[in-house]
């Protein structure tokens, strides 16, 4: 019988552990088929260049603020999400994308892992906002899809959420290892910046010749994520709640 829960009028179901193992195979088919893809067709990681001397003169830049008003039982997440940032953005910072090159996100920043010292933070799987290593980092994707956009790229790959997160634009892009990517050509060379603030995370597009975007920014209708949050949604019966509750 399956467990459901009610939310306001609505009856959602409960994650069970048969359903997240089947999600993982899924996930395991999906890296495999994007690792050979890869093999056949090779996508490029940028070199880095971070001379402060070479003269940029066109900036198209997005900020977007690395907290949110959470939980008090969310704030260890938080702070991942805020390290995962730095971490990710010390990898991006300053690549170099060729004109008519494809810019791909993992393999640009490569896998999220806790060896190289990427932590806990949150990600969206499943309808559930769950703690995963190396959540936060659509943050990121979302802030260089939107300047894809706005400059004119042609969107190679893009994925949205399913639902609308909070704080996230109306125009996002999520990523999971490697099988969910965000990849764009760019029409000029550009060189991208990605640092972070003590509030912010900064994110721009620096080009020799203006940025003129010939996309049309469609607002898409998604719900609004009043998803499960394994810290605070209080469902005792799911086994992924009750894990998370007694590590804490």
């Amino acid at each position: 019988m399956e467990a459901v829960t009610e939310r306001g009028s609505i009856r959602e179901k409960v994650p069970t552990r048969w359903e997240s193992l089947v999600f993982a195979g899924k996930m395991a088919g999906l890296r495999a088929k994007r690792w050979w893809k890869d093999r056949a067709a090779p996508v490029q990681r940028w070199r880095i260049e971070r001379d402060a001397a070479r003269a940029w003169p066109e900036r198209l830049e997005a900020r977007s603020p690395l907290r949110l008003e959470v939980d008090e039982r969310e704030r260890t997440l938080e702070a991942g999400k805020v390290e995962n940032l730095r971490l990710a953005c010390e990898c991006l910072d300053g690549a170099l994308v060729d004109a008519g090159g494809v810019f791909s996100f993992w393999v640009q920043i490569g896998r999220a892992s806790r060896k190289r010292g990427f932590v806990v933070g949150r990600m969206l799987q499943q309808g559930c906002v769950i703690p995963a290593i190396g959540g936060g980092l659509c943050q990121l994707s979302n802030a260089l899809y939107g300047l894809a956009l706005e400059s004119g790229c042609e969107i190679v790959e893009r994925h949205a959420h399913t639902m609308r997160m909070p704080g996230a634009p109306a125009h996002d892009a999520t990523v999971a290892w490697n099988y969910v990517d965000l990849r764009f050509r760019v029409k000029q060379r550009t060189r991208i910046v990605a640092t972070l603030s003590d509030e912010e995370l900064i994110v721009a597009f620096e080009t020799e010749a203006p940025l003129a975007s010939t996309v049309l920014m469609v607002e898409e209708p998604r719900p609004e994520a009043a998803a499960r949050n394994c810290l605070t949604c209080n469902e005792v019966g799911c086994f992924r709640h009750q894990r998370h509750g007694d590590s804490h």
